[in-house]
């Protein structure tokens, strides 16, 4: 999907999420701020279709017009109806207005050139105080409505302070700039703004509600010393050569001075493909599973049981399996639109903006040519990868004599790094208090963008990445619980045909577990006592432990936590990890039999993504065994 059906289909689902609230809030700012994303890249790499868009045929809205003295405007969004999201870029080129006044709607704004004061403004009535007029403005006329006598005093306005907290003018301003993150203002906080520097146009990209307060309702307040309010001209659509003009002022704006990109240019990054979760490791399951109520309420379990945020529904058509939806523990569908996946070869970026945005922190990965559920990338994954990403990024600065970009690096680094530690708190759920952690990685991500290391990145090859803690923790996988006494067999057996997960654990109240196999024998399933093995043993005593019985192979890993388990099975063990630690061990296989099995392990184990099968399961068993 290009760039431009990327923007479309943010704003739709954005205009779609605004008419679901009841109230428009500034925790829609980082949709704001992730479209102005969009827009920097759109007009560094397609600036004519962006053009294009913004004055496409077909509009029921002013594309491009001018208030006189006042603004300049291109209207990129208006809903269809009476309620949703207005999406504007504001030219101004005297963007000062003294006149104390309100909004006949809340907005929220981001600054893409130039830079201004806001003051805030709160009236105190009181019968000792000066004379203060309010007006209101009603068809470009301006009526007085009341006069009163008061105090009007400078305050600071925040998200959660609506009433505004008094401040000390002299010491305390309120700059307004592209370094800001999303700018909300309440439709009922009085202010006035005063720009910098009047030789340069103050641009600015805004999201208000089209559903609001009645005409009139737009307020000007007036204390001594005030001037009187001046009436507005009447606005006017812009011509072709003032669209041209305006255009282009935007669009030096959005890029900013980044290096323009051939018509040509490409993205050819391996990153995201290094980093998501391959679906070899996901729970998925087909449609037809959903249609038996009783399956569907099991999946809900297993998923809540797992703490799972969804679970993958997709189904083999023409020798490829597509994904159809994901399915959250409420039954709620997900990503059931292709424009909500992301193609492996996606810029990092892109990847990290995305998932940040979407629902748990995840985001599916697609292939775009052959519509093939590869797996997903969350935020977990991403820095599980910090590592491997950081390195190349600096590296790359370095490397084009650019190290002052290396500081832009960091900041995404530690931007990512503060919001993980306040989204683990809530297990990677969406929470309001992660609002202000998404808006600083996406302005990380503003400065970023354009960047075309960082767009074709690519990272040096590595199958894993290593975790704290022991070898044994190192290498060893998550397991899949089941509640005790669920009968579980008919998902199980569907995880066994789509995943080819076979074992499963069931915990008991004292702290004991047992493992659930799946046999291939249909209707069959065989449960056993688990013996799991401490996770500080050595790589010697794991051996050990596999060699004893065929109930120990997989090898289950109890953690110091209590009642964590993981799993070591094929994947594991000749993981790249896995068989440098155990090579001492490895070495003492003699018999012509074993080493042929050993050399096919070690083949498969050295591979980029390696699938190891069931026969590999059950070659690891005579691996081992004793004779």
């Amino acid at each position: 999907m290009g760039v431009i059906e990327r923007i479309e289909h943010e704003v739709k689902r954005l205009n779609a999420d605004i008419v679901s609230e009841k109230e428009f809030y500034g925790a829609h700012g980082v949709n704001l701020n992730a479209l102005v994303c969009l827009l920097r890249y759109a007009a560094w790499k397609e600036p004519d279709k962006l053009k294009d868009w913004i004055m496409r045929p077909g509009c029921q809205w002013e594309q491009a017009s001018i208030n006189p003295t006042i603004v300049k405007r291109f209207s990129l969004y208006e809903p269809d109806g009476d309620d949703g999201a207005q999406l504007r870029i504001h030219i101004f080129d005297d963007a000062e207005d003294t006149s104390k006044h309100n909004h006949q709607r809340s907005f929220i704004s981001m600054c893409i050139q130039g830079s201004y004061e806001y003051r805030y403004y709160k009236v105190e009535e009181k019968e000792e105080g000066v004379p203060i007029e309010y007006w209101k403005r009603i068809n470009k006329t301006f009526q007085k409505d009341r006069d009163l006598t008061g105090t009007i005093k400078r305050v600071k306005h925040s998200y959660d302070d609506h009433e505004g907290t008094e401040i000390n003018p002299d010491e305390e301003k309120f700059i307004f700039n592209t370094e800001s993150g999303p700018l909300f203002v309440h439709d009922e906080w009085f202010h006035t703004v005063h720009p910098h520097n009047k030789e340069q146009a103050v641009i600015t990209v805004l999201l208000r509600r089209e559903k609001g307060k009645q005409k009139g309702d737009t307020i000007f307040i007036k204390g001594p010393g005030d001037k009187d309010f001046e009436v507005e001209e009447e606005p006017y659509l812009a011509p072709p050569d003032d669209v041209d003009n305006m255009f282009s002022l935007v669009r030096n704006a959005l890029t900013n001075g980044a290096e323009v990109v051939e018509s040509d240019f490409t993205i050819n990054t391996n990153v995201i493909k290094e980093f998501m979760l391959d679906k070899s490791k996901i729970a998925r399951v087909r449609p037809s599973l959903l249609k038996d109520e009783h399956c569907l309420n099991e999946l809900k379990q297993f998923m809540l049981l797992n703490d799972f945020s969804f679970t993958p529904i997709t189904e083999v058509r023409n020798s490829k399996e597509k994904l159809i939806k994901f399915i959250d523990v409420d039954g709620n569908n997900f990503f059931e639109s292709q424009q909500d996946w992301l193609d492996p070869n996606t810029s990092i970026l892109f990847g990290i903006m995305y998932t940040i945005l979407s629902p748990n922190y995840v985001v599916p990965i697609v292939d775009k040519k052959t519509d093939e559920f590869l797996g997903i990338l969350s935020l977990h994954d991403i820095m599980r990868n910090m590592s491997r990403l950081a390195s190349p990024m600096i590296q790359s600065s370095l490397n084009s004599n650019q190290g002052s970009s290396v500081n832009d690096y960091n900041e995404l680094i530690n931007s990512l790094v503060e919001l993980n530690k306040v989204v683990e708190k809530n297990n990677y759920r969406p929470h309001d208090s992660h609002t202000e952690g998404i808006n600083n990685v996406l302005g990380c991500l503003n400065k970023l963008i354009l960047d075309k290391r960082l767009v074709n990145l690519n990272i040096p090859d590595s199958s894993e990445v290593l975790q704290s803690g022991t070898f044994l923790e190192q290498i060893s996988g998550e397991v899949f619980y089941v509640n005790p006494g669920a009968k579980y067999d008919a998902l199980l057996r569907e995880f066994y045909h789509t995943s080819g997960f076979s074992t499963f654990i069931e915990a008991l109240d004292d702290n004991q577990f047992n493992i659930i196999s799946i046999l291939e024998v249909s209707d069959k399933k065989r449960k056993r006592m688990l013996k799991p093995l401490d996770s500080d043993k050595s790589p010697a005593e794991l051996i050990e432990h596999i060699k004893k019985s065929e109930d120990n192979w997989p090898v289950y890993i109890k953690y110091p936590s209590k009642g964590k388990l993981g799993i070591i099975s094929t994947d594991e063990l000749f993981s790249r990890t896995g068989i440098q630690h155990i090579s001492k061990q490895l070495d003492n296989i003699s018999s012509t039999e074993k080493q042929e099995i050993l050399a096919r392990l070690l083949l498969k184990g050295h591979q980029k993504r390696p699938v190891f099968d069931e026969n590999d399961f059950t070659s690891v068993r005579r691996l081992f065994s004793e004779n």
